[in-house]
């Protein structure tokens, strides 16, 4: 119901339905959707607060630390943000979300020619 909520633009509607749920008997795409909505509100703490608890009960969740990375960045944290981002993309060379996350993280870190680099490797321009 959150998702739809959130789809035809009743963001806070969605929030509200889903804070209002017990954390523990949250399934992973509702723990997931709150925190993306969390996020888009600048509630940064609390995503994060979020995204943590998805990756202790799953650490290979990587929707959850790419999650948990980019909003390290749009915190302004980026110098946390960029050695994760960096060890995913270790761990999944081939995952174009992570290298997504990491030129994004490397542009607000203001390392524009690795970040370039990285958005060539997207679209297949260099190795």
């Amino acid at each position: 119901m959150a998702g739809l909520m959130d789809a035809y633009g009743y963001e806070d509607e969605a929030l509200t339905l889903l804070l209002r749920t017990v954390p523990e008997r949250r399934s992973r795409d509702e723990s997931m959707q709150l925190a993306d909505l969390l996020r888009r509100q600048k509630r940064y703490d609390e995503a994060l607060v979020e995204y943590d608890r998805l990756l202790a009960e799953d650490p290979a969740n990587a929707e959850a630390a790419l999650g948990r990375i980019e909003t390290l960045g749009w915190a302004g944290d980026v110098e946390t943000a960029l050695p994760l981002a960096r060890e995913l993309v270790r761990a999944r060379p081939d995952d174009r979300a992570a290298r997504l996350v990491l030129a994004r993280i490397l542009s607000w870190s203001g390392r524009i020619d690795e970040a370039e680099t990285e958005y060539r490797r997207l679209l297949g321009e260099e190795q």
